[in-house]
């Protein structure tokens, strides 16, 4: 039985490709690899032994890495967004809005993550600021819609 190198699916006597991550399973001319002839790309594992793909080609810890990145940048994107639109008098509501939504994908990076780091703590501060900001603004704009009504 042969595994796939890159994700460790098994795989099909005669397959082309893993049908997992799409590697093609036919093995390279060493020479364009720059690899001895002894690597195979398809690589037969004895029962009882387990399969460990290199820490820096684990497609496990990619993922994960690269979704810690992608909510990072998410929660900073809506922080900045929250603090502009809250400047902004009668778009003060988008911005408390979209820093309730910061708060909201900070909760679920900290669930996964622990702590804030980089974007996703500037993304907090940002969004912490959105938030107070847009509250006064909101407060400012319902005094002057009274002001108006009462006629003062």
């Amino acid at each position: 039985m042969f595994f796939c190198i890159n994700c460790g699916t098994e795989l099909p006597e005669n397959a082309k490709f893993c049908p997992t991550c799409g590697r093609s399973t036919e093995q390279e001319a060493p020479a364009a690899r720059n690899l001895p002839e002894e690597d195979p790309i398809l690589t037969p594992i004895t029962p009882g032994i387990s399969f460990d793909a290199p820490t820096d080609e684990n497609p496990v810890s990619q993922f994960m890495e690269r979704e810690r990145s992608e909510l990072a940048g998410s929660i900073m994107t809506f922080g900045i967004l929250s603090l502009a639109f809250a400047c902004i008098p009668f778009l003060s509501l988008l911005g408390l809005i979209f820093a309730i939504v910061a708060k909201t994908k900070l909760g679920t990076y900290v669930t996964r993550f622990g702590d804030t780091t980089g974007k996703a703590s500037a993304g907090k501060g940002l969004s912490t600021a959105g938030l107070i900001v847009s509250i006064v603004m909101i407060a400012y704009v319902a005094l002057l819609v009274l002001i108006a009504i009462s006629g003062v």
